[in-house]
């Protein structure tokens, strides 16, 4: 099971899975060359 944190969305507490979770640098970067590009961003980890 994977480890997982608590969130506040939508104002009800919920869990996701952390390695779901991103720090807001990384979520810029890939919105910006997905936004650019219509590609993933080759520096970041994908699934």
């Amino acid at each position: 099971m994977w480890a997982q944190q608590t969130l506040v969305v939508g104002g009800q507490q919920v869990n996701y899975p952390t390695k779901m979770c991103v720090d807001l640098l990384h979520c810029l970067l890939a919105a910006r060359t997905f936004t650019e590009s219509g590609k993933l961003d080759a520096l970041l980890d994908w699934e």
